[in-house]
């Protein structure tokens, strides 16, 4: 136990001994990954331990606590400084693992966080080992994000599913409230498709507001301060708000740019089998009412799975998604069909492409706001507007690419942008050419 404690006393010397402005960008890099590495080690070990404290009922006794605890899970967010919420999941992360699992030699070796953790769990409790393996493959390869996708269609499978999206929808709400430091906050919760109609009005708000930003960005080059992706989706709402109350048309926004001309629909993805139920061999009786839960997906792009009933009402032609609706159906249609020569990108591959590529599709990115499509293989050099070849990325990487970055898919199936020889360093911003050695 002592060498826990030498540990900890050692990596405190190295804090108090820390000065960032003297460190080279690439030691504070190394720096940075290596302390994120230990932070996932430490909490993974925190929690590990943490749970025999609750199996032997130790933590009860704990004296050196701030505030007298009621549950395991009080105990634990005061011993971390941490909410309540983050102390429950650690908990519940290391109950239910399996010694020697997949997921558990992932934490052990500081690979997985307890967050990542979390939602493989959540997906093995009702699918299983090969459901574990799915999402935990995502989240070392992927990350955070694609983990939670993929745990999302895992429990949106499950058999209680209808029930679930019942109850979700049942719970719906609008909270606000303001801290002591006077900041205003805004929490809307409730099923994927609602949020998917909110969404779908708030898109060309949010393209007035990301424009905005663009103008004001140019101006960072010359002193100014620029705003957080977060600050300009707020900025978005209030467009949309004061549109409301003062009852003017659309945002006069420039004109949207690639894949976020798009943005004005929501797009139902889903096999064209889950639309209509089975019929039973023969061609006579009833449809199978199990049939919406078969294999094959129904998902909103980018917010997850929604009930096949929802697709079901739409394709009829409800009131809720005439205007903002388009549906893919998937129904073996050759995707050549989609293709044509040369740079212009047609209606149905575009929304193809946005239905298949949510976030960037450089590994690891997970960036979902603004996607622009980008000819693998440029049009310069032969490539056409095609599904294999328009793939979306985001600005950054994009403006990399047409900087002179390697694009590279790998056999495993992850994608990179590597840096062409002679780089010495990444290209500023806006730049058009890589520095070069």
């Amino acid at each position: 136990m002592e060498q826990w404690t030498r540990i900890a006393n050692e990596l405190e010397a190295m804090v108090e001994g820390l000065d960032p402005a003297r460190l080279a960008g690439r030691d504070a890099v190394r720096i940075t990954r290596a302390a994120a590495r230990i932070e996932r080690l430490g909490a993974n070990a925190k929690a590990y331990a943490a749970q025999r404290c609750v199996a032997t009922g130790a933590w009860s006794g704990d004296r050196a606590t701030r505030v007298p605890a009621v549950t395991p899970a009080e105990w634990l967010a005061d011993v971390s400084s941490s909410g309540i919420g983050a102390a429950r999941d650690a908990l519940a992360v290391t109950e239910a693992l399996h010694e020697g699992s997949a997921t558990d030699r992932s934490l052990r070796s500081g690979e997985l966080s307890l967050t990542a953790a979390r939602e493989v769990t959540a997906a093995a409790e009702v699918g299983g080992e090969i459901a574990e393996r799915r999402v935990l493959r995502k989240a070392t390869k992927e990350g955070l994000r694609s983990a939670k996708t993929e745990a999302t269609r895992v429990l949106a499978t499950a058999a209680d599913a209808a029930e679930r999206a019942e109850r979700i929808h049942r719970q719906r709400s609008r909270r606000r409230w303001i801290t002591r430091d006077h900041v205003w906050h805004l929490h809307l919760e409730g099923p994927v498709a609602l949020g998917a109609e909110i969404e779908a009005c708030l898109a060309p708000f949010d393209d007035a507001a990301w424009d905005a930003a663009a103008t004001q960005s140019r101006s960072a080059e010359k002193g100014g301060e620029r705003d957080t992706p977060d600050a300009i989706l707020f900025d978005g709402l209030l467009g949309l708000a004061r549109c409301a109350r003062d009852g003017a048309g659309r945002p006069g926004a420039a004109k949207p740019r690639g894949r976020a001309k798009t943005r004005d629909h929501v797009v139902v993805h889903v096999d064209a089998t889950r639309l209509v139920p089975n019929e039973p061999s023969g061609g006579s009786g009833a449809a199978d009412p199990s049939a919406h839960h078969a294999a094959g997906r129904c998902e909103i792009p980018g917010l997850g799975p929604v009930p096949v009933e929802h697709a079901r009402q739409m394709l009829g032609g409800s009131t809720t998604g005439e205007a903002i609706l388009t549906i893919l159906v998937e129904d073996g249609q050759d995707v050549r069909t989609f293709a044509r020569p040369g740079r212009k990108v047609t209606a149905a591959l575009a929304q193809l492409v946005a239905a298949r590529d949510t976030t960037c599709t450089i590994t690891g990115c997970g960036r979902a706001a603004r996607l622009e499509d980008d000819h693998g293989q440029p049009v310069s050099e032969g490539g056409d507007s095609t599904a294999e070849n328009v793939r979306g990325l985001c600005r950054q990487h994009h403006r990399r690419k047409t900087a002179g970055w390697i694009l590279a898919d790998h056999p495993d199936g992850t994608r990179t942008l590597e840096p062409p020889a002679g780089m010495t360093r990444e290209p500023a911003p806006g730049s058009a050419k890589p520095a070069a050695a």
